[in-house]
């Protein structure tokens, strides 16, 4: 699991609020529906060419290294930028990849 963007947006005018896109190696959900016996017949993990699936993420990664998902998985960093910018009221300002 990685952190591939970092970005920033306002709260009422005032309050900075991050948000992260993570990058992993499954398809988040899938395994979920997996782990809970609801996948559907035929059902295969949604995952970039590369072996990533990106997540948005307004938590971040805890402290035990663990995360939940605020959204579907996305085959694209660039997908999952705009889906993150489609659920709050400001822009986002990215800063690029952390290290």
């Amino acid at each position: 699991m990685d952190v591939v963007a970092k970005g920033m947006w306002t709260y009422a005018d005032s309050v900075l609020m991050p948000v992260f896109i993570v990058g992993l190696r499954h398809d988040f959900w899938y395994e979920v529906a997996k782990e809970d016996g609801r996948l559907d017949l035929g059902e295969e993990p949604q995952l970039k060419n590369e072996g990533f699936a990106y997540y948005v993420s307004f938590h971040g990664i805890r402290a035990d290294g663990s995360f939940w998902p605020d959204s579907e998985g996305h085959l694209s960093i660039e997908d999952a930028k705009t889906a993150a910018a489609s659920k709050v009221p400001t822009a986002i300002t990215w800063s690029g990849t952390p290290t």
